[in-house]
């Protein structure tokens, strides 16, 4: 490529000839002219090399190759099965059995015998359908430098994605990275949805919202933003309803302790107020960090789990007795 922009500029800008640039640049006449007719040069012919020894065993390979049509996959001849035939059957046959094997190849593909390759597109709905995969990352975690595996999830044409990050790509991981992206959402009666955000809100520590169903549409309405402090922050689990009509949900950050917050938001006339009915800590044998959402019990206590804390260290149980 680089020869044949030297040729040319040297024609146009230089000696002019194709005599000239032949003795010049000390290439054959019929190369200037090539490079002058294109800017790239032709591609070589693949040279397909002429087996004669092959000739006579040919028509015996197509015949067994055209019977192998009609046969049962599991009864079709091998390349080796075919060679192994050629030289009881075929008087005086003495080709090795590699030059069978890429006649076998290419006379399968030319009569079509051979799988086929298949492309299908794939094609998606926009903000219905995502996708979802791994990648390596390194991080400096606890002072020590480690290699991440991370999972991505973007909704199909969003510019955004979602990124979680796990010690091993496992399947545990996998479908949390799932739940922790959708959360849980939850129906009251009147067919309104409530649900929580990780980040947004007045101070960027997450929400409470509820989407109510207008004019074939939904209208966000958010109930409560968490500040960040002793209120929590960054909810990662969804809320849970009891028969009152309040709601309760964990924050994995914030509090007294900064260890997370398990909360109650009860309606009135003039909105939704938060209070906190337990602070994590993380020198408590509480643990901390409640990943996780809470369930009721049938005589109304609260359950759930934190992801770290506790004797061991590997989080903890947690019951919030109600009465």
């Amino acid at each position: 490529m680089e020869l044949f922009e030297q040729i040319r500029r040297e024609y146009e800008f230089g000696v002019g000839t194709i005599a000239g640039v032949s003795r010049k640049l000390g290439v054959h006449r019929r190369l200037v002219r090539e490079a002058l007719s294109s800017a790239v040069p032709a591609g070589s012919k693949p040279q397909q090399r002429r087996l004669r020894k092959l000739a006579a065993a040919a028509a015996f390979i197509d015949m067994v190759l055209l019977e192998d049509r009609r046969a049962p996959p599991k009864q079709r001849h091998t390349a080796h099965r075919i060679w192994q035939r050629l030289c009881v059957e075929v008087p005086g046959f003495s080709v090795g059995e590699r030059s069978v094997r890429g006649y076998v190849r290419r006379r399968r593909q030319q009569l079509g015998l051979l799988q086929r390759e298949v492309f299908v597109p794939q094609s998606y709905d926009w903000g219905v359908e995502a996708q979802c995969d791994w990648y390596e990352a390194w991080a400096v975690v606890g002072g020590e430098r480690i290699k991440l595996q991370v999972f991505e999830m973007r909704s199909m044409a969003s510019g955004g994605a979602y990124h979680r990050a796990y010690t091993h790509a496992t399947q545990q991981a996998f479908l949390e990275a799932h739940e922790r992206m959708y959360g849980d959402l939850v129906f009251d009666q009147a067919g309104n949805i409530y649900g929580t955000t990780y980040g947004g809100g007045s101070s960027g520590n997450g929400t409470v919202f509820e989407l109510s169903p207008s004019n074939g549409g939904w209208t966000e309405n958010v109930l409560y933003s968490f500040r960040g402090n002793n209120d929590g922050a960054l909810p990662t689990a969804g809320v849970l309803f009891d028969n009152a009509g309040n709601l309760y949900g964990t924050t994995v950050a914030g509090g007294i302790n900064e260890g997370g917050t398990v909360y109650e938001l009860t309606h009135s006339v003039s909105g939704w107020t938060e209070t906190i009915l337990y602070d994590f800590n993380e020198a408590g044998p509480s643990g901390y960090y409640p990943f996780g959402g809470l369930i009721f019990d049938s005589s109304g206590n609260l359950y759930g789990t934190t992801s770290l804390g506790g004797v061991n260290g590997g989080g903890t149980p947690l019951v919030r007795h109600m009465n």
